[in-house]
Protein backbone atom coordinates (compact mmCIF):
# COMPACT_ATOMS: atom_id res chain seq x y z
CA UNK A 1 0.00 0.00 0.00
CA UNK A 2 3.35 2.62 1.13
CA UNK A 3 4.67 1.46 -2.26
CA UNK A 4 1.42 2.07 -4.38
CA UNK A 5 1.29 5.72 -3.01
CA UNK A 6 5.47 6.46 -3.39
CA UNK A 7 4.48 5.35 -7.14
CA UNK A 8 1.11 7.63 -7.16
CA UNK A 9 3.02 10.29 -5.52
CA UNK A 10 6.21 10.36 -8.15
CA UNK A 11 3.80 9.94 -11.40
CA UNK A 12 1.94 13.28 -9.88
CA UNK A 13 5.49 15.04 -9.51
CA UNK A 14 6.56 13.96 -12.76
CA UNK A 15 3.00 15.11 -14.42
CA UNK A 16 3.38 18.73 -12.56
CA UNK A 17 6.82 19.14 -13.94
CA UNK A 18 5.74 18.39 -17.63
CA UNK A 19 3.45 20.91 -16.91
CA UNK A 20 5.68 23.29 -15.67
CA UNK A 21 7.94 22.81 -18.32
CA UNK A 22 5.63 23.09 -20.90
CA UNK A 23 3.93 25.96 -19.58
CA UNK A 24 7.23 27.30 -19.48
CA UNK A 25 8.33 27.02 -22.76
CA UNK A 26 4.39 28.87 -23.46
CA UNK A 27 4.52 31.77 -21.11
CA UNK A 28 8.19 32.77 -21.42
CA UNK A 29 9.84 35.21 -24.02
CA UNK A 30 11.82 34.12 -26.22
CA UNK A 31 15.34 34.90 -27.55
CA UNK A 32 13.52 37.29 -30.86
CA UNK A 33 12.52 39.95 -27.64
CA UNK A 34 16.21 40.95 -27.56
CA UNK A 35 16.39 42.41 -31.06
CA UNK A 36 14.59 45.58 -31.16
CA UNK A 37 14.55 44.73 -35.64
CA UNK A 38 12.41 41.48 -34.98
CA UNK A 39 10.86 41.99 -31.60
CA UNK A 40 6.93 40.87 -32.93
CA UNK A 41 4.55 38.26 -33.26
CA UNK A 42 2.11 37.09 -35.33
CA UNK A 43 -0.95 36.31 -33.63
CA UNK A 44 -3.07 34.04 -36.14
CA UNK A 45 -6.31 31.89 -36.30
CA UNK A 46 -6.88 28.05 -36.89
CA UNK A 47 -10.04 26.49 -36.15
CA UNK A 48 -10.57 27.14 -32.72
CA UNK A 49 -7.27 28.50 -31.59
CA UNK A 50 -5.80 31.18 -31.49
CA UNK A 51 -1.85 31.33 -31.81
CA UNK A 52 0.94 33.49 -31.08
CA UNK A 53 3.96 32.75 -33.05
CA UNK A 54 7.66 34.24 -33.41
CA UNK A 55 8.38 36.76 -35.97
CA UNK A 56 11.76 36.16 -36.47
CA UNK A 57 11.60 31.82 -36.01
CA UNK A 58 7.93 31.44 -36.85
CA UNK A 59 7.25 29.05 -33.90
CA UNK A 60 4.48 28.96 -31.65
CA UNK A 61 5.26 30.65 -28.24
CA UNK A 62 1.60 30.83 -26.99
CA UNK A 63 -2.17 29.60 -28.18
CA UNK A 64 -4.97 29.68 -26.19
CA UNK A 65 -8.63 29.31 -27.07
CA UNK A 66 -9.89 32.49 -26.19
CA UNK A 67 -8.36 35.62 -28.87
CA UNK A 68 -8.37 38.05 -26.12
CA UNK A 69 -6.21 35.86 -23.84
CA UNK A 70 -3.96 35.37 -26.59
CA UNK A 71 -3.69 39.12 -27.60
CA UNK A 72 -2.97 40.08 -24.39
CA UNK A 73 -0.59 37.77 -23.85
CA UNK A 74 1.54 38.83 -26.90
CA UNK A 75 1.04 42.50 -26.38
CA UNK A 76 3.04 41.53 -22.26
CA UNK A 77 5.52 39.59 -23.86
CA UNK A 78 6.27 41.56 -27.07
CA UNK A 79 6.74 45.17 -28.19
CA UNK A 80 4.86 44.61 -31.65
CA UNK A 81 1.76 42.69 -31.82
CA UNK A 82 0.72 41.85 -35.58
CA UNK A 83 -2.90 40.22 -36.08
CA UNK A 84 -3.04 38.34 -39.11
CA UNK A 85 -5.59 37.19 -40.85
CA UNK A 86 -9.13 35.99 -39.52
CA UNK A 87 -12.25 36.41 -37.48
CA UNK A 88 -11.39 36.92 -33.81
CA UNK A 89 -14.23 36.59 -31.61
CA UNK A 90 -13.63 38.83 -28.19
CA UNK A 91 -15.24 37.65 -24.78
CA UNK A 92 -13.93 41.12 -23.51
CA UNK A 93 -12.25 44.56 -24.42
CA UNK A 94 -8.52 43.86 -25.51
CA UNK A 95 -6.88 45.28 -22.35
CA UNK A 96 -3.32 47.06 -23.07
CA UNK A 97 -0.91 45.20 -20.38
CA UNK A 98 1.89 47.92 -20.61
CA UNK A 99 3.64 50.93 -21.90
CA UNK A 100 5.73 50.98 -25.04
CA UNK A 101 3.93 48.25 -27.06
CA UNK A 102 2.05 48.56 -29.93
CA UNK A 103 -1.08 46.50 -31.60
CA UNK A 104 -1.05 46.03 -35.40
CA UNK A 105 -4.74 44.65 -37.25
CA UNK A 106 -3.84 44.10 -40.52
CA UNK A 107 -5.91 44.01 -43.48
CA UNK A 108 -8.05 40.48 -43.40
CA UNK A 109 -8.30 40.83 -39.68
CA UNK A 110 -11.16 41.21 -38.07
CA UNK A 111 -11.54 41.96 -33.70
CA UNK A 112 -15.40 41.68 -33.25
CA UNK A 113 -16.90 41.72 -29.15
CA UNK A 114 -18.90 38.79 -28.93
CA UNK A 115 -22.85 39.43 -27.97
CA UNK A 116 -22.17 38.97 -24.62
CA UNK A 117 -18.91 40.38 -24.36
CA UNK A 118 -17.52 41.70 -21.28
CA UNK A 119 -16.09 44.76 -22.35
CA UNK A 120 -15.04 47.15 -19.86
CA UNK A 121 -16.97 50.64 -18.88
CA UNK A 122 -16.08 53.78 -17.23
CA UNK A 123 -17.77 56.62 -16.30
CA UNK A 124 -17.22 59.91 -14.37
CA UNK A 125 -21.12 60.60 -13.89
CA UNK A 126 -22.30 61.33 -17.43
CA UNK A 127 -22.54 59.10 -19.22
CA UNK A 128 -21.27 54.82 -19.39
CA UNK A 129 -18.63 54.22 -22.10
CA UNK A 130 -17.42 50.99 -22.93
CA UNK A 131 -14.75 50.45 -25.95
CA UNK A 132 -13.59 47.41 -27.54
CA UNK A 133 -9.71 48.20 -27.03
CA UNK A 134 -8.66 50.00 -23.72
CA UNK A 135 -5.78 51.72 -22.83
CA UNK A 136 -5.47 52.47 -19.36
CA UNK A 137 -2.97 54.88 -18.14
CA UNK A 138 -0.28 53.38 -20.56
CA UNK A 139 2.41 55.98 -21.93
CA UNK A 140 3.86 55.37 -26.09
CA UNK A 141 1.25 52.79 -26.32
CA UNK A 142 0.15 52.19 -30.70
CA UNK A 143 -3.02 51.10 -32.40
CA UNK A 144 -3.52 50.80 -36.13
CA UNK A 145 -6.12 49.49 -37.54
CA UNK A 146 -6.03 48.42 -41.37
CA UNK A 147 -8.66 45.48 -40.94
CA UNK A 148 -11.96 45.49 -39.25
CA UNK A 149 -12.55 46.47 -35.38
CA UNK A 150 -16.15 45.66 -34.77
CA UNK A 151 -17.05 46.77 -31.13
CA UNK A 152 -21.04 46.04 -32.08
CA UNK A 153 -22.41 49.64 -29.95
CA UNK A 154 -19.80 50.85 -27.99
CA UNK A 155 -16.72 52.88 -28.38
CA UNK A 156 -14.16 51.25 -30.64
CA UNK A 157 -10.71 52.21 -28.96
CA UNK A 158 -10.40 54.52 -26.09
CA UNK A 159 -6.70 55.91 -24.44
CA UNK A 160 -7.99 56.86 -20.81
CA UNK A 161 -5.28 58.56 -19.27
CA UNK A 162 -8.08 59.68 -16.15
CA UNK A 163 -5.76 60.36 -13.10
CA UNK A 164 -6.78 62.63 -10.71
CA UNK A 165 -7.07 65.74 -13.13
CA UNK A 166 -3.91 65.56 -15.23
CA UNK A 167 -2.45 63.63 -18.08
CA UNK A 168 -2.01 60.41 -17.36
CA UNK A 169 -0.83 59.42 -21.12
CA UNK A 170 2.20 60.75 -22.42
CA UNK A 171 2.70 59.33 -26.04
CA UNK A 172 1.16 57.16 -28.62
CA UNK A 173 -0.25 56.99 -31.34
CA UNK A 174 -3.68 56.14 -33.44
CA UNK A 175 -3.76 55.44 -36.88
CA UNK A 176 -6.81 53.97 -38.48
CA UNK A 177 -7.26 53.40 -42.12
CA UNK A 178 -9.55 49.83 -41.84
CA UNK A 179 -13.31 49.89 -40.54
CA UNK A 180 -14.82 51.21 -37.00
CA UNK A 181 -18.04 49.74 -36.48
CA UNK A 182 -19.55 50.89 -33.76
CA UNK A 183 -22.89 53.17 -32.81
CA UNK A 184 -21.10 55.40 -30.90
CA UNK A 185 -18.20 57.29 -30.61
CA UNK A 186 -15.09 55.48 -32.91
CA UNK A 187 -12.42 56.91 -30.83
CA UNK A 188 -12.02 58.99 -27.66
CA UNK A 189 -8.64 60.19 -26.33
CA UNK A 190 -8.77 61.26 -22.68
CA UNK A 191 -6.36 63.26 -20.37
CA UNK A 192 -3.31 62.23 -22.44
CA UNK A 193 -0.51 64.22 -24.28
CA UNK A 194 1.64 64.11 -26.70
CA UNK A 195 -0.38 61.88 -28.87
CA UNK A 196 0.04 61.40 -32.32
CA UNK A 197 -3.33 60.54 -34.88
CA UNK A 198 -1.91 60.65 -38.38
CA UNK A 199 -5.18 59.57 -40.37
CA UNK A 200 -8.64 58.38 -38.73
CA UNK A 201 -11.99 57.70 -40.64
CA UNK A 202 -14.63 56.58 -40.36
CA UNK A 203 -18.60 56.08 -41.80
CA UNK A 204 -20.24 55.45 -38.41
CA UNK A 205 -22.97 56.99 -37.47
CA UNK A 206 -21.33 59.03 -34.32
CA UNK A 207 -18.14 61.56 -33.30
CA UNK A 208 -15.39 60.17 -35.41
CA UNK A 209 -12.97 61.44 -32.86
CA UNK A 210 -13.94 62.85 -29.26
CA UNK A 211 -11.16 64.38 -27.29
CA UNK A 212 -11.27 65.86 -23.37
CA UNK A 213 -8.70 67.02 -21.09
CA UNK A 214 -5.82 66.53 -23.82
CA UNK A 215 -2.72 68.57 -24.73
CA UNK A 216 -0.06 68.87 -27.59
CA UNK A 217 -2.15 66.38 -29.57
CA UNK A 218 -0.67 66.10 -32.91
CA UNK A 219 -3.72 65.35 -35.79
CA UNK A 220 -3.27 65.14 -39.20
CA UNK A 221 -6.64 64.44 -41.18
CA UNK A 222 -9.90 63.28 -39.67
CA UNK A 223 -12.44 62.30 -42.08
CA UNK A 224 -16.57 61.73 -40.93
CA UNK A 225 -16.94 59.82 -43.98
CA UNK A 226 -21.24 58.59 -43.62
CA UNK A 227 -23.20 59.42 -46.10
CA UNK A 228 -26.38 57.75 -44.98
CA UNK A 229 -27.87 56.31 -41.44
CA UNK A 230 -27.30 59.83 -39.65
CA UNK A 231 -30.17 62.19 -38.88
CA UNK A 232 -29.11 66.17 -39.60
CA UNK A 233 -28.66 68.16 -36.30
CA UNK A 234 -28.32 64.71 -34.16
CA UNK A 235 -26.35 65.72 -31.44
CA UNK A 236 -22.65 64.31 -31.24
CA UNK A 237 -22.65 63.76 -34.84
CA UNK A 238 -19.33 65.12 -36.19
CA UNK A 239 -15.97 64.47 -36.85
CA UNK A 240 -13.62 66.06 -33.72
CA UNK A 241 -15.74 66.25 -31.26
CA UNK A 242 -13.64 68.29 -28.61
CA UNK A 243 -15.33 68.28 -26.20
CA UNK A 244 -13.83 69.75 -23.03
CA UNK A 245 -10.48 71.16 -21.21
CA UNK A 246 -8.76 70.47 -23.77
CA UNK A 247 -5.43 72.78 -24.81
CA UNK A 248 -3.06 72.86 -27.90
CA UNK A 249 -4.47 70.46 -30.10
CA UNK A 250 -3.46 70.85 -33.48
CA UNK A 251 -5.20 69.10 -36.35
CA UNK A 252 -4.29 70.17 -39.94
CA UNK A 253 -7.57 68.75 -42.10
CA UNK A 254 -11.24 67.78 -40.52
CA UNK A 255 -13.60 66.46 -43.16
CA UNK A 256 -17.29 66.27 -42.61
CA UNK A 257 -19.73 64.56 -44.65
CA UNK A 258 -23.73 65.53 -44.14
CA UNK A 259 -26.10 64.99 -42.26
CA UNK A 260 -24.39 65.73 -39.46
CA UNK A 261 -24.32 68.32 -36.44
CA UNK A 262 -21.58 70.20 -37.80
CA UNK A 263 -17.57 69.32 -38.66
CA UNK A 264 -15.97 70.20 -35.76
CA UNK A 265 -17.65 70.97 -31.78
CA UNK A 266 -14.67 73.57 -29.21
CA UNK A 267 -16.12 73.46 -26.17
CA UNK A 268 -13.96 75.12 -23.14
CA UNK A 269 -10.49 74.25 -25.38
CA UNK A 270 -8.04 77.39 -25.77
CA UNK A 271 -5.00 77.28 -27.90
CA UNK A 272 -6.23 74.58 -30.39
CA UNK A 273 -5.63 75.12 -34.10
CA UNK A 274 -7.46 73.77 -37.02
CA UNK A 275 -5.61 74.09 -40.37
CA UNK A 276 -8.96 73.38 -42.24
CA UNK A 277 -12.47 72.18 -41.60
CA UNK A 278 -14.23 71.61 -45.05
CA UNK A 279 -17.56 69.84 -45.75
CA UNK A 280 -18.57 67.92 -48.77
CA UNK A 281 -22.33 69.47 -48.81
CA UNK A 282 -23.83 72.14 -46.83
CA UNK A 283 -23.11 71.97 -43.17
CA UNK A 284 -21.99 74.32 -40.16
CA UNK A 285 -18.50 73.66 -40.06
CA UNK A 286 -17.82 74.56 -36.47
CA UNK A 287 -19.37 74.86 -33.69
CA UNK A 288 -18.15 76.74 -30.08
CA UNK A 289 -20.08 76.28 -26.93
CA UNK A 290 -18.79 77.43 -23.46
CA UNK A 291 -20.17 74.56 -20.99
CA UNK A 292 -20.71 74.47 -17.05
CA UNK A 293 -18.57 71.91 -15.04
CA UNK A 294 -21.38 69.47 -16.14
CA UNK A 295 -20.40 69.45 -19.47
CA UNK A 296 -17.37 66.96 -19.35
CA UNK A 297 -18.15 63.66 -19.89
CA UNK A 298 -15.09 61.88 -19.10
CA UNK A 299 -12.05 63.93 -18.43
CA UNK A 300 -10.76 64.73 -14.23
CA UNK A 301 -9.26 67.74 -15.92
CA UNK A 302 -10.63 71.11 -13.86
CA UNK A 303 -12.66 73.35 -15.25
CA UNK A 304 -11.65 75.74 -17.99
CA UNK A 305 -14.15 78.59 -18.92
CA UNK A 306 -13.01 79.98 -22.55
CA UNK A 307 -11.90 78.61 -26.17
CA UNK A 308 -9.76 81.91 -26.19
CA UNK A 309 -7.08 81.35 -28.63
CA UNK A 310 -8.95 78.36 -30.47
CA UNK A 311 -8.54 79.16 -33.94
CA UNK A 312 -9.79 77.84 -37.64
CA UNK A 313 -7.68 79.06 -40.16
CA UNK A 314 -9.39 78.00 -43.22
CA UNK A 315 -13.06 76.68 -43.77
CA UNK A 316 -14.27 75.08 -46.89
CA UNK A 317 -17.73 73.87 -48.20
CA UNK A 318 -17.47 71.94 -51.53
CA UNK A 319 -21.52 72.57 -52.70
CA UNK A 320 -21.95 69.15 -54.56
CA UNK A 321 -24.00 66.51 -53.96
CA UNK A 322 -22.17 63.33 -52.84
CA UNK A 323 -22.70 59.94 -53.64
CA UNK A 324 -20.28 57.92 -52.23
CA UNK A 325 -16.22 58.12 -50.91
CA UNK A 326 -13.37 55.82 -52.53
CA UNK A 327 -10.79 54.75 -50.25
CA UNK A 328 -7.49 53.11 -51.11
CA UNK A 329 -4.76 51.77 -49.31
CA UNK A 330 -1.18 50.39 -49.35
CA UNK A 331 0.37 49.04 -47.05
CA UNK A 332 3.93 48.39 -47.90
CA UNK A 333 6.23 45.42 -46.46
CA UNK A 334 4.33 44.43 -43.59
CA UNK A 335 5.40 42.77 -40.79
CA UNK A 336 9.32 42.62 -42.98
CA UNK A 337 9.44 46.56 -42.64
CA UNK A 338 8.63 46.62 -38.54
CA UNK A 339 9.19 48.60 -36.51
CA UNK A 340 8.54 50.85 -39.38
CA UNK A 341 5.82 50.49 -41.99
CA UNK A 342 4.75 52.81 -44.68
CA UNK A 343 1.06 53.51 -45.64
CA UNK A 344 -0.22 55.35 -48.82
CA UNK A 345 -3.90 56.16 -47.87
CA UNK A 346 -6.18 57.81 -51.30
CA UNK A 347 -9.48 59.63 -49.99
CA UNK A 348 -11.81 60.40 -53.37
CA UNK A 349 -15.30 62.01 -53.20
CA UNK A 350 -17.19 60.59 -55.58
CA UNK A 351 -20.19 63.06 -56.87
CA UNK A 352 -23.58 62.63 -58.55
CA UNK A 353 -22.78 63.90 -61.68
CA UNK A 354 -20.22 61.28 -62.12
CA UNK A 355 -16.79 63.21 -61.50
CA UNK A 356 -14.97 62.95 -58.51
CA UNK A 357 -12.42 65.16 -56.68
CA UNK A 358 -9.37 63.35 -54.90
CA UNK A 359 -9.45 64.21 -51.81
CA UNK A 360 -6.48 62.96 -49.68
CA UNK A 361 -3.39 61.45 -51.23
CA UNK A 362 -0.63 61.08 -48.68
CA UNK A 363 2.19 58.56 -47.86
CA UNK A 364 2.17 58.02 -43.90
CA UNK A 365 5.52 56.24 -42.36
CA UNK A 366 4.60 55.12 -38.92
CA UNK A 367 7.21 54.80 -36.70
CA UNK A 368 5.92 52.24 -33.84
CA UNK A 369 7.60 52.36 -30.37
CA UNK A 370 10.08 49.95 -29.69
CA UNK A 371 10.26 48.15 -26.27
CA UNK A 372 11.97 49.48 -23.46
Amino acid sequence: MKRNCKICVGKVAMFLAICSAALAILTSPASWAADGQTDYVLVSRDGDTTYVKSGKTKETVFKSPHAKEAIEWAMNNSGITVVGEGTYTLAGSIEVPRSNVSLVITEKAELVAAPDARLTIISEGHGNYASLIHNAGHDHVSIVNFGTLDAGGPCVIMVDGRSGGKCGIDGGLVFSSGLLRTKKDAVWIVDAKNVTVPLIWCDGPANTLAIEGCEDLAIDTVAELATKGRDAGRHGNEAIDLNSYSRRVHVKLAIGTPPLEEVIDINNSPDCVFDEVRSYGKARLVSRTVYPPTGRRLTQKPHISHSNGAVVKKETIVDKKLQSWKTQVDVRGLPETLPQITVVAKLTAVFKDGSEEEVLNKTYHLHLNKPR
